[in-house]
């Protein structure tokens, strides 16, 4: 009894993972979602050239939209300069 309920549990289990899988893998030929309708020209060219991008380097992974791309560079990372680092240290920085 404890073994077919073992194995009804790993059937479960891979069962789900099959589906889940199938469900990621998404049609080549799809390349905007219900999200990128609604998005602003912009983030629609930035989608477009990555995915030119992946394309053409065949990076096997597919680009979508997400509020990261509606964002600015600054904004994302905290491009802030250092006020306690001099213009000198930061070239001798990026020179190493």
């Amino acid at each position: 009894m404890i073994a077919y309920r073992i194995g009804l549990a790993v059937f479960f289990l891979a069962s789900t993972f099959l589906v889940s899988a199938a469900r990621a893998q998404q049609d080549p030929t799809r390349t905007e979602s219900v999200s990128e309708a609604s998005a602003s020209p912009e983030v629609k060219r930035k989608l477009q050239k990555m995915r030119g991008e992946t394309r053409a380097n065949n990076l096997g992974y597919t680009v979508g939209n997400t509020t990261a791309l509606s964002r600015s560079r600054r904004e994302l990372l905290g491009d802030v300069d250092d006020p306690n680092i001099t213009p000198e240290q930061r070239a001798l920085q990026n020179r190493r």
